[in-house]
């Protein structure tokens, strides 16, 4: 499966959500069509598999910056720094990403994995850091602001050249710290 999964994210930075389809993947996998029907019955399962795996992955990482970093400034850097590090490693991803904004039947599976990462963090942040009391409903708003741009931000320093990105992550994480 997970093979399937690599070559799905293959396709995708090769073509983008596009171009992904069951037929390439199974022909970027070196599998029978049948086999990846017996682990994925569409496009759309694929690209569940493929968010669930990439957010695993970022889930990690972020429980391991909030476990060990407790200033809110160096937290976000570091979150920045990580998600940057780990979409400049999948460009798959990357189409992934643009495709969860775009198009327009993602969208719930967008919605989904966002609340999902919304909820991790609330309930990781220590109460002595998370600054004024707010109640539930506006600390989930906030939230919701902040994993959007942070999202946006994210996909603009990875899409920017290479020479821009240094500044753009600096301004973007000045951004978000100051939400």
């Amino acid at each position: 499966m997970a093979s399937i999964l690599d070559a799905a994210e293959e396709v995708l930075a090769n073509s983008a959500y596009e171009g992904l389809n069951t037929n390439a993947v199974a022909l970027q996998a070196g599998v029978n069509i049948s086999t990846l029907y017996r682990y994925f019955s569409d496009k759309q399962v694929i690209v569940e598999h493929l968010l669930e795996r990439y957010n695993e992955k970022n889930i990690h990482q972020i429980q391991k910056v909030l476990a060990k970093h407790h200033d809110k400034d160096e937290r976000v850097g570091l979150i920045v720094d990580a998600q940057i590090k780990q979409l400049l490693q999948s460009p798959g991803m990357i189409a992934l990403r643009d495709a969860l904004v775009s198009v327009p039947a993602l969208e719930p599976l967008r919605r989904h994995s966002e609340q999902h990462l919304i909820a991790l963090v609330l309930s990781q942040i220590p109460q002595n850091v998370a600054g004024p009391k707010v109640s539930g409903k506006k600390q989930k708003a906030v939230m919701q602001v902040l994993v959007e741009l942070f999202n946006f931000s994210i996909q603009m320093v990875v899409k920017a050249p290479p020479a821009m990105r240094k500044a753009l992550k600096g301004e973007a994480t000045l951004l978000i710290n100051n939400v």
